[in-house]
């Protein structure tokens, strides 16, 4: 069974975690509407992480990929093991 809960604050979802420590976080999802965690009172196999980005942060986020492929690509072909 899945319970699903509205959080107004960091402080207020520190406390439903604590609250809910006997079953499984397998969401924190963040709407205009307001914070929501969604916790299992089963064990879920696979977790997954999603997250929600604007595309400014998005974009910066593709460029650091692209700056760690570069250095990886030249440590392999200097013959570092990675």
């Amino acid at each position: 069974m899945l319970i699903k809960v509205q959080y107004t604050s960091n402080e207020h979802k520190a406390g439903l975690i604590e609250e809910y420590s006997d079953k499984q976080l397998v969401e924190d999802q963040i709407l205009v509407e307001g914070g929501f965690l969604t916790f299992s009172t089963e064990v879920v196999e696979e977790s997954k992480v999603f997250i929600t980005v604007d595309n400014e942060t998005l974009d910066d986020l593709k460029q650091r990929q692209d700056a760690t492929d570069d250095v990886i690509l030249q440590l392999l072909m200097e013959g570092v093991k990675v």
